[in-house]
């Protein structure tokens, strides 16, 4: 029923992608191991039970919070006489890897020059494109994957002639993930304009023609080889870290931007932003080091 559930509201998800084969196999997973359970049967040592049998805690808390998801949406719906209480493995320290600009432009470069050794076909150019609009703009990978040049009723879309991008697709339902539209970034422009006036096609960001399931992949993997980044944890959520972590130390200009600016732009809570990318502001602790 949750997956018939999320389907309507996300019709992706039933599509031959990463993303839906994820989503359906998660789903398949939970089946196999509470399907013959009742609620009464549902308490903390079952769902540790469950953790231990996947290969990491992170992997067990993710599908324990669908599972959570999936039970709150029958209790909306049919009330369940008790709500049992899902414990989930704890969190894994946060990472927060963050890009200089001198791997950023390292990394960017061997996308872009990432060729199939026999064609000679570039196979990471959409990858540079991808980086370039995720870490100038925070995006997380799914909105940037599928932003169109168009509205659509698929993924968000970007105006050129209003200098706007709308990360969210029309009528999309508001979750915790924020998606406000934001003004373009002056760097990233001349290179939206470039791509746009050399495609036909109505996605910004494709391969061979056709729209990318995700970035996060081997070509991924290759081209942060090739920048001699592999082992630095460099993953395409970095992107999101790097684009917080310039904009709190001010760009290039070293001017930093007031803080709820910065987490309106990047569809992030201040106390979040502050938390986990405060101490990259220039004015972070001053007060107190200046009481000495």
């Amino acid at each position: 029923m949750y997956l018939d559930h999320q389907i309507e509201k996300k019709p992706k998800l039933a599509e031959d992608t990463a993303k839906g084969r994820e989503f359906r196999t998660q789903i398949g997973r939970l089946n196999d191991f509470f399907g013959d359970d009742v609620i009464s049967d549902l308490n903390g040592e079952r769902c540790r039970a469950f953790a231990r049998q996947r290969t990491t805690a992170s992997m067990a808390r993710k599908e324990l919070q669908l599972f959570r998801a999936a039970i709150g949406h029958w209790h909306t719906e049919y009330v369940l006489p008790m709500v049992p209480t899902i414990v989930l493995p704890p969190k894994g320290p946060a990472r927060h890897r963050w890009l200089t600009r001198d791997e950023a432009a390292k990394l960017i470069w061997a996308f872009w020059r990432m060729k199939h050794p026999r064609t000679g076909v570039r196979t990471g150019a959409h990858l540079a494109r991808f980086m370039l609009i995720a870490m100038y703009t925070g995006t997380r990978e799914g909105a940037v994957i599928s932003l169109q040049w168009q509205p659509n009723l698929s993924g968000g879309y970007i105006d050129l002639d209003a200098g706007v991008i709308y990360r969210a697709r029309d009528g999309e339902e508001k979750t915790k993930k924020r998606k406000p539209p934001f003004k373009i970034p002056n760097r990233l422009l001349p290179h939206l304009r470039r791509w746009k006036r050399r495609s036909n096609l109505p996605w910004v960001v494709h391969y061979n023609g056709q729209p990318i399931s995700r970035a996060n992949n081997s070509a991924w993997r290759k081209g942060v080889a090739a920048a001699g980044l592999a082992g630095t944890d460099v993953m395409v959520h970095t992107l999101r870290h790097t684009c917080a972590t310039w904009l709190m130390q001010g760009g290039r200009s070293g001017n930093p931007k007031p803080v709820y600016e910065v987490a309106g732009f990047l569809g992030m809570k201040v106390e979040m932003l502050e938390d986990v990318y405060g101490h990259h502001h220039p004015d972070y602790q001053n007060n107190v080091a200046e009481a000495f």
